[in-house]
């Protein structure tokens, strides 16, 4: 079964709302990388 426009816009508006990997997409924290390394 085919969805129709209203079902793809509740769709879109719920992913929207619920998706946490789209939110985190979305609004992704800043992130920063490091390495350090002790001699032996």
């Amino acid at each position: 079964m085919d969805a129709d426009e209203a079902q793809l816009a509740t769709l879109l508006k719920l992913t929207e709302r619920y998706c946490v990997v789209y939110q985190t997409l979305r609004a992704a924290p800043p992130i920063t990388v490091s390495h350090s390394s002790q001699a032996s």
